[in-house]
């Protein structure tokens, strides 16, 4: 069980800095445009280059793998048939 509350432990801790993390990022955002007097262009322009989303990228891993078994599975079976599962 040890194991299983550190993981818990990093993943609340990971929530909490990605928050932190898009906090700042959007205080940022606000002083650069507040600072340069920006439109609302400019301003949609620059939130979409410096994004204060954090992406999990563990999410991300796992849907490459899934694509890449699921590409494996077509090139295989040539489209008609799937791969057993094991």
């Amino acid at each position: 069980m040890a194991v299983s509350d550190d993981i818990e432990t990093n993943n609340r801790c990971l929530q909490s800095l990605s928050a932190e993390l898009s906090c700042a990022t959007r205080i940022i955002l606000l002083l650069i445009r507040l600072w340069l007097g920006l439109c609302p262009a400019d301003v949609a322009a620059l939130e979409a280059a410096v994004t204060s989303v954090v992406n999990d990228a563990t999410k991300q891993v796992e849907c490459a793998i899934d694509k890449s078994i699921t590409l494996l599975r077509v090139e295989k079976g040539c489209g008609y048939c799937m791969i057993e599962d094991s």
